[in-house]
């Protein structure tokens, strides 16, 4: 499993450095190599998508979007379904490697809006407010709702407006650390003093 998961991170950095688009799907329902050859037949299809991976174990499937070519998700899904499989995740670039650091990750819907659930750090009703303004500003977020006692979000975005990365970005901008990017340490400081909250760690580089 871990020279899985080794060649499954070379293969994103890989596709990075050459300006290739790395895409992650979830899969329920592969069982074995029949359904392998299945899924990667079907999405052979796609003239954009090639060096498919399939890990039939924990059901994800990897590939890239060849540079220059639209990622086309709905798509992706529906060649999925068409296999006789779910497609219940589409993760794109970064939000491939957000998964790690939420549990709850995030979720794709056919219509094409995505909700994401991720750690934001605050202490009060201020923060409350700026957090979710923060998330609101980015164009393509239709909702955003921040809870004080889990220390979490609620996101939901067109996935064809924006991306996760950019609301962590907006919201770490705003003062308050997320779980994949920490504010600046002179924005955190002009915070009103009941909103400084305990600082998140900062991520090993």
């Amino acid at each position: 499993m871990k020279l899985v998961n080794i060649l499954i991170l070379n293969f994103i950095a890989i596709a990075t450095i050459i300006g290739q688009t790395p895409v992650q799907m979830k899969v329920e329902g592969m069982s074995c190599n029949s359904c392998v050859n299945s899924v990667t037949k079907k999405l052979s299809t796609a003239q954009e998508v090639e060096n498919i991976q399939v890990d039939l174990e924990k059901g994800m499937v990897t590939f890239h979007v060849k540079k220059g070519s639209k990622v086309d998700k709905k798509k992706y899904v529906g060649l999925i379904e068409k296999a006789g499989y779910d497609a219940k995740e589409v993760k794109v670039g970064d939000e491939i490697n957000a998964k790690k650091a939420s549990a709850k990750g995030v979720s794709y819907v056919p219509n094409g809006n995505i909700t994401s659930v991720f750690k934001v750090a605050g202490n009060c009703g201020m923060c409350k407010k700026k957090i979710e303004s923060a998330a609101k500003s980015v164009k393509g977020v239709k909702s955003a709702t921040w809870n004080a006692d889990s220390q979490e979000i609620t996101v939901k975005y067109n996935d064809e407006k924006t991306d996760l990365m950019a609301i962590h970005k907006k919201i770490a901008e705003a003062g308050y650390d997320t779980e994949l990017v920490r504010a600046d340490d002179a924005v955190y400081k002009e915070l009103h003093s009941c909103c400084q909250y305990d600082r998140m760690e900062k991520k090993q580089e």
